[in-house]
């Protein structure tokens, strides 16, 4: 026992004497990883020189369970103490993520699979979960429509239900400071005006058109027609198509508008604040009909004559280009 003593304070002593270096590295401590794994991970980048001499250091120092995942900004050849007292305060760097406006539970997956290493299983059990559901008021069989697309820091150990909620929480303050703007015209659930927002999200590519898209829309709705909105077959097909075909127009789908009256039965992606704000306060016009040009723009329009000449005007503007 006395060797094994004098032996740890030894290799305690050359771990504090390693390589003066001033080289930073940023090293990713996975989530569940043992003391094994993380002293094998250190060594081959150079963090540590010696795996042995840091699992005895982190177990008589009484650190070895304690050490935390996360993305952690180092330096070669450091300390070894200092090392494990970084490890164990999970001193560690913020991960920066983005959720673009108008992405889908199946779109948003993978940024948390690269930043966090959930599992596809995991994330879909989750954002599925009826407590979840229920606890947040959510009409519907998933979080679709209430993830709120925006920049957040995480610190790199966070767990999929704390992601997730600050997404959620995100998305009950905007939606309660978009209400509070709208209060005196506010007729219409929650749930409906997420699923019209989803709806105008997935269709504009400008901002300024958002208005005028949700009163077609609306128009459409209190009419009785179809909706007959292209995103929502390409969500009920599951996959990204540039173009639509007249099968794909027939798939017997809820969230099919061309097969079924009425909004479809949930959010088809995640709106952003100009959605929500434009399903909140629509434009006011008689327009009933869309087409979008090759720039992306909209032109509107009454009557079903005028539509097709708008149709008429784009086709000719693509034929022109291709010439």
């Amino acid at each position: 026992m006395r060797k094994l003593i004098l032996f740890s304070i030894f290799m305690i002593f050359l771990a504090g004497c390693g390589k003066k270096n001033t080289t930073y590295i940023y090293v990713t401590i996975p989530r569940g990883a043992n003391l094994d794994k993380i002293a094998a991970i250190l060594k081959k980048n150079r963090i540590i020189t010696n795996e042995t001499t840091f699992k005895i250091m982190a177990k008589l120092q009484h650190k070895d369970k304690k050490l935390k995942s996360g993305i952690y900004k180092l330096k070669k050849f450091s300390s070894t103490k200092d090392v494990i007292n970084i490890l164990s305060e999970g001193k560690s760097e913020n991960i920066k993520i983005t959720i673009p406006e108008g992405f889908t539970l199946e779109q948003i997956y993978p940024i948390l699979k690269s930043k966090f290493g959930i599992s596809k299983t995991d994330y879909t059990n989750y954002t599925h979960d009826r407590t979840i559901l229920k606890h947040y008021r959510i009409h519907g069989s998933s979080l679709e429509g209430y993830m709120f697309p925006d920049t957040y820091l995480f610190n790199a150990s966070a767990t999929l239900d704390e992601i997730v909620k600050i997404f959620l929480n995100r998305f009950n303050d905007v939606f309660a400071e978009e209400s509070i703007k709208h209060w005196h015209i506010l007729r219409r659930p929650r749930y409906k005006i997420i699923i019209m927002a989803s709806l105008i999200q997935a269709e504009a590519r400008y901002k300024s058109e958002m208005p005028l898209i949700a009163s077609v829309y609306y128009n459409r709705l209190r009419k009785g027609y179809r909706l007959e909105c292209d995103p929502t077959v390409i969500y009920a097909l599951g996959k990204h198509k540039n173009r639509l075909t007249y099968k794909d127009l027939k798939i017997d789908s809820p969230y099919n508008t061309y097969k079924y009256y009425g909004l479809p039965p949930g959010p088809i992606c995640n709106p952003g604040r100009d959605a929500i704000d434009a399903a909140m306060s629509p434009a006011r016009t008689k327009y009933l009909y869309f087409v979008a040009d090759i720039n992306g723009h909209h032109l509107f329009a009454k009557s079903l004559k005028e539509h097709n000449k708008n149709i008429r005007i784009v086709k000719r503007h693509k034929k022109s280009l291709r010439k």
